[in-house]
């Protein structure tokens, strides 16, 4: 308790204990601005000399409140102001920043979209020209080949494009100028014996009738050469020698 509230106590030492409490109690809860008050008020008779005896004392012991002054009306617009801006320049920035990643953001996506969609329909494109598939066209016996020898005659062509595009061409041919083009087209053909020719145009008769088996395309004797990749494109050339026949088929696959 503070010694103002001590001497306030040993001056009324003739009031009432409790009534004492009571009142002690109700002004210690007052604000000092309340107690302020009472003290202004005393000659209005409504607190007894020892309610504003113990309120002086409590007054006395407490600190004294700092004086507020306000700021003049335009002193505060200006703060007002100054909360306010700041306030605006965190909203207006975070805007932009998003305005700025929505444009990049556009600008990637046209950049990896575009590029992914040609590539697309170039993959599209190429498959589709893969699993294009033509029919064949064959000319049996009159067919005309621009790079087979004066010689040729009797000639028979089968084409088809499109995937697995392939081309065979059979004709009858001395067997010096088979073997003159042979060295023109770079064909490193080999002789050999008692062979099948298993590439033949459809609808062509079979090269020999075996009197076992029947009709076959065997070849006693001539050449034969064969550059055939993995996927089993490439050429393949047969000769007979007795029959001066020659039988080309080449295929992407």
């Amino acid at each position: 308790m503070p010694r103002a509230v001590q001497y306030a106590c040993s001056v009324n030492k003739q009031m009432n204990d409790h009534f004492y409490q009571q009142i002690l109690q109700n002004f210690e809860r007052k604000s000092t601005s309340e107690l302020k008050g009472i003290l202004a008020g005393a000659d209005s008779g409504e607190w007894s000399d020892d309610a504003l005896r113990i309120a002086g004392a409590i007054l006395a012991g407490r600190p004294d409140e700092p004086q507020i002054k306000e700021p003049p009306a335009d002193a505060l617009d200006g703060q007002v102001q100054c909360a306010i801006e700041p306030k605006a320049e965190k909203i207006v920035p975070n805007r932009s920043k998003i305005r700025v990643f929505a444009e990049d953001m556009k600008l990637a996506l046209k950049f990896i979209v575009i590029p992914l969609g040609c590539i697309g329909a170039l993959f599209f494109a190429l498959i589709a020209s893969m699993l294009w598939t033509g029919e064949y066209v064959t000319t049996l016996h009159t067919a005309s080949i621009g790079w087979l020898p004066a010689s040729a005659q009797d000639v028979s062509h089968r084409i088809r494009r499109g995937f697995a595009a392939s081309e065979d061409i059979e004709c009858t041919l001395p067997e010096d100028d088979f073997l003159a083009l042979a060295e023109r087209m770079d064909w490193k053909v080999e002789p050999q014996k008692d062979f099948f020719a298993y590439l033949r145009i459809e609808g062509l008769p079979h090269l020999r009738k075996n009197e076992i088996v029947g009709p076959v395309d065997l070849i006693h004797r001539g050449y034969k050469y064969e550059s055939r990749r993995p996927d089993c494109g490439g050429i393949t050339v047969f000769y007979d020698a007795d029959l001066q026949r020659m039988i080309y088929a080449t295929s992407d696959h």
